[in-house]
């Protein structure tokens, strides 16, 4: 299938808190925020792709929680003219350093920074009360956590549908 071709891209994305923090990657050139995670590839269990992505644009091993997604979610949108649609699952994961020994002298309140491996990205720890102010896309995911990221029932994921 040609790259240009419409198609509904797979998404593995993580919710990493520390405290009333939340992690997200920002994308310098277009300046917008998004949960860290990337594509599932061809054959590859979601959880696997986010412990790929994740080890791939951090370094960080992570291991998503190994019961259902917290949320699933369906968006289309127009990205700069052109339509997308996308699916993502998201998990939660501990920083490694969450469950580590750290040593007297770390701040446990204070989140370890999260470096990048890709140009086009960096990675920050945000106030979770700050998302109601941000460009955090997709959309849906965004007012999800701004409610408190709750699951419906509290039996499974959340399921999210925007289409535009």
């Amino acid at each position: 299938m040609p790259s240009d071709a419409p198609h509904i891209e797979l998404i593995a994305r993580a919710l990493m808190l520390w405290d009333a923090r939340i992690l997200l990657c920002r994308n310098k050139k277009h300046d917008y925020y998004y949960l860290p995670g990337g594509h599932i590839e061809f054959g590859e269990s979601a959880r696997d792709a986010l412990a790929r992505e994740f080890s791939e644009e951090t370094g960080l091993r992570v291991t998503p929680d190994p019961g259902p997604p917290l949320l699933i979610c369906e968006h289309a949108f127009d990205q700069r003219g052109r339509a997308r649609h996308e699916w993502s699952a998201v998990f939660h994961v501990e920083h490694p350093l969450r469950r580590a020994a750290r040593s007297p002298s770390d701040d446990p309140d204070t989140p370890p920074p999260v470096a990048s491996r890709e140009d086009g990205i960096e990675f920050l720890w945000a106030d979770l009360a700050s998302l109601v102010e941000m460009d955090l896309r997709p959309e849906p995911i965004r007012a999800w956590l701004v409610a408190g990221a709750e699951s419906s029932d509290g039996a499974g994921p959340t399921w999210l549908t925007a289409m535009a």
